[in-house]
């Protein structure tokens, strides 16, 4: 889970300063300084992205003092959008009322002015939400420290007192510099970056503030489930929850724990029992079937296990990319959002948490799926399926390997070294939790097929 999330200002939480803007306040700052005609590739340079090296050249070509010219050029700017804000030309995006349902401490690390960063605190009341918000000072050194530079979001860090924070932006610079960080970030698609070709890959790509909730709303599951079951001796470990079973290549370079955690030492389940088939790539679902843990006559299957695929084709004439619960009991097949409220039902989850999960299951399934980089949306089966006649002859070989699972994990209850070299990623993180740093997304979360 993350303990922080720091956000860009311009473009991200507050709308972007008209170009226009930016360019005559950089034309009166040369006026300020005694040059009233300058090199209009000068102006531009000067108005956004300059280097500290591109400042002082240019200063050079006029004689002016590069620090004395660039906090007169800082002032201008921040008088110009503090104007562009009374007009009504500089506002607030309309989703930040997302934020309200993130139960993290929130900061602001921006590019822009840190005068301009506390005129926009003030002006939208925003102290009450942002714990820490940085700008930059207005010196030559501010300049340098500026993102991609990891000095702002490194002091937001401190002040927050987070480790394991994400960053959300709308430039390739915020990706670069949360990654200069060591935390995850989110690069958002404002209508400005709706069709932006990245060249760095970001840990989330959202469309807007409100994808920012499932995305900690994952993380969340994930730790009360984790520690949950740490309390209850389900799962153990010298540094936390282990995935005991087999591996699978994506062929992603990261390889993948697909197997179901169980109670060591508990009862081998009868031929008749049913069988939760999961992603065994989805922290989502594999913290479902975690879950059902509790309940003594499931068992967890990856959707990845040889015996799935006939399974799925005899019930489905496909094999839909999906969470399956198969009851042979009651010769019912549930997927998807009802598979989703079965599980929480028969787990004894509190109705609202049921409801929650079949309600956002697509946008649960999108925000893990783009993850954990499985690339694929979940497939459009919700319903509860009679048994069919077709599939029955399938369901020995699949309780069998079920059924194997749950010897494997406890036999491999016993070996922690083996269970540990195949569950644990390069940060020390458990395969099948969030977050997964640095991992490459393949679409927009929030999104559905």
């Amino acid at each position: 889970m993350y303990d922080a999330i720091i956000f860009d200002n311009d473009g991200v939480l507050v709308g972007r300063t008209p170009f226009d803007t930016l360019r005559e306040a950089a034309w009166t700052a040369f006026e300020s300084m005694g040059i009233t005609d300058p090199d209009p590739d000068h102006v531009e340079t000067v108005a956004v992205g300059t280097t500290p090296e591109e400042l002082t050249s240019i200063c050079s070509t006029y004689g002016l003092d590069p620090a004395e010219f660039w906090r007169v050029r800082d002032d201008v700017t921040t008088q110009a959008q503090i104007e562009d804000v009374h007009a009504g030309r500089k506002t607030l995006y309309d989703d930040l009322a997302a934020l309200r349902s993130l139960d993290v401490p929130l900061g602001i690390v921006s590019s822009n002015q840190q005068a301009t960063i506390d005129f926009l605190m003030d002006h939208f009341d925003l102290d009450a939400r942002f714990r820490t918000a940085y700008g930059r000072e207005p010196t030559p050194a501010g300049l340098r420290r500026k993102k991609p530079d990891p000095h702002y979001i490194e002091r937001a860090l401190d002040d927050l007192g987070a480790e394991t924070a994400l960053f959300v932006g709308d430039n390739e610079s915020d990706i670069t510099a949360a990654q200069a960080a060591d935390i995850d970030s989110a690069f958002i698609r404002r209508p400005h970056r709706r069709d932006w070709d990245l060249e760095i890959d970001p840990t989330y790509d959202i469309r807007d503030l409100h994808d920012l909730v499932p995305i900690c709303m994952a993380a969340l599951w994930a730790l009360d489930l984790v520690s949950s079951l740490l309390s209850r001796g389900v799962v153990s470990g010298q540094h936390g929850p282990r995935c005991w079973g087999h591996d699978h290549d994506d062929h992603s370079g990261t390889t993948h724990c697909s197997a179901s955690i169980i109670l060591p030492g508990r009862v081998i389940l009868s031929m008749t029992s049913p069988v939760l088939i999961y992603d065994g790539d989805c922290p989502y679902c594999s913290m479902a079937a975690v879950a059902l843990e509790r309940l003594d006559d499931i068992a967890a299957l990856s959707w990845y296990a040889d015996p799935v695929e006939a399974f799925l084709h005899a019930q489905f004439d496909a094999q839909p990319f999906a969470m399956i619960l198969v009851d042979p009991g009651r010769e019912t097949v549930y997927a998807g959002r009802s598979a989703a409220q079965e599980l929480a039902d028969r787990a004894g989850t509190p109705e609202i948490v049921g409801s929650l999960v079949r309600q956002n299951y697509e946008t649960i399934a999108g925000v893990v799926g783009s993850l954990t980089r499985r690339g694929r949306d979940p497939a459009d089966y919700h319903d509860q399926y009679p048994l069919a006649a077709a599939a029955k002859p399938s369901l020995q070989r699949l309780e069998v390997a079920a059924t194997a699972d749950a010897q494997t994990a406890v036999s491999s209850a016993t070996d922690g070294a083996d269970a540990e070299s195949h569950s644990w990623g390069p940060n020390g993180q458990p395969r099948y939790l969030p977050p997964i740093s640095a991992s490459r997304t393949h679409g927009v979360i929030g999104s559905t097929a």
